[in-house]
C-alpha cells in the first residue's frame, strides 16, 4: 500500500484522508464493542434465543448508520474517547434491554441487575462530554450520539419498571417528546437550530433516566409511583414547551 503524506495534500485532500481516518477508528470501535455485546448477550444463557440473536445485528445496524453519519458531523481524524465512551454506553444500553426480557424467569436478580447497570450507565452520561471537552474533540456528532444513547437507555429503564411491575405503562411515555420533537425536527426545519445550553433541560434528562431506577431500587405504592410519573413527565412536557417557545422565536434569525 503506498504511504500518503498529509504534508503534500491540498486542504481538500487533507481533510478527506482526515474522514477517512475518522471513519476507521469509528470502525475499529464499533467492531471491537460489537463483539463484547454478542459475547456478553451469549453469556446470558437464559436469554431467548430470538433475542440473542438479534441483539448483535441490531448493534451492527447502528454501528453502521454512526458510521455513516461519522464524516459529516465529525471534523476529527479520530473517533476520540469521548464517542468510545459514548458506545460503551450503547451497547450496556443494549445488554440491560436483554436483562428486561428476563423479568418473567428471574424478577429479582433481573431487576437488580438492571437497576445497578441503569446507575453506571448515567454515571457516564457526564464523562462523555468532558473527555470530550477535555481532549479538544467535540463535536456535532459526538453531542447528537450521546442524546440518542440517553433517549434509548430511557426507553428501556421505563419498559423494565413497567415489567417489574414497579411503575405504570404511563411510564415508557417519559421518551416519547424526545422522538415526538425528533419526527417534528423532519417536517419543520426551524426545530432543529441549535439551543442554548440549559442545566435546567440537563436536570431534566438525569431525573428521566433515574426515575425508573429509583423505582427499581425501591419499589412504592401504585398511587406514588403514578404520582412521580405524571411528574417527571410534566416536567419533561415543560422543558420540550420551552425549547419550542424559544426556536420559534428565532425561526428566522440567522444562525
Amino acid at each position: 500500500m503506498t504511504r500518503i503524506d498529509p504534508l503534500s495534500l491540498k486542504p481538500a485532500q487533507a481533510r478527506q484522508t482526515a474522514l477517512a481516518g475518522a471513519r476507521f477508528g469509528g470502525a475499529v470501535s464499533w467492531l471491537f464493542l460489537c463483539v463484547a455485546v454478542a459475547v456478553a448477550v451469549l453469556l446470558i444463557t437464559d436469554l431467548p434465543a430470538a433475542a440473542r440473536a438479534s441483539l448483535p445485528l441490531i448493534w451492527l445496524a447502528l454501528g453502521g448508520v454512526v458510521l455513516a453519519r461519522l464524516p459529516e458531523f465529525h471534523p476529527h481524524d479520530r473517533f476520540g474517547a469521548a464517542n468510545v465512551v459514548t458506545a460503551l454506553r450503547a451497547a450496556a444500553t443494549l445488554v440491560l434491554g436483554a436483562l428486561a426480557l428476563m423479568f418473567d424467569r428471574f424478577p429479582a436478580e433481573a431487576t437488580r441487575d438492571v437497576a445497578l447497570g441503569g446507575i453506571v450507565v448515567i454515571a457516564l452520561d457526564g464523562v462523555d462530554g468532558w473527555l470530550a471537552r477535555r481532549t479538544g474533540f467535540a463535536s456535532r456528532f459526538g453531542a447528537r450520539f450521546d442524546v440518542e444513547v440517553d433517549a434509548a437507555l430511557s426507553v428501556v429503564l421505563s419498559v423494565a419498571a413497567w415489567q417489574a411491575g414497579v411503575a405504570p405503562l404511563a411510564i415508557v411515555a417519559l421518551s416519547l417528546p424526545y422522538y415526538l420533537f425528533s419526527l417534528a425536527r423532519l417536517l419543520w426545519p426551524f426545530l432543529a437550530r441549535p439551543l442554548e445550553p440549559s442545566f435546567a433541560r440537563k436536570a431534566v434528562c438525569v431525573v428521566q433516566m433515574g426515575l425508573p431506577v429509583f423505582l427499581l431500587f425501591f419499589p412504592v405504592s401504585y398511587g406514588i409511583s403514578a404520582l412521580l410519573t405524571g411528574a417527571v413527565i410534566t416536567a419533561i412536557l415543560a422543558s420540550f414547551s420551552r425549547d419550542l417557545i424559544y426556536l420559534a422565536a428565532r425561526r428566522s434569525a440567522p444562525l
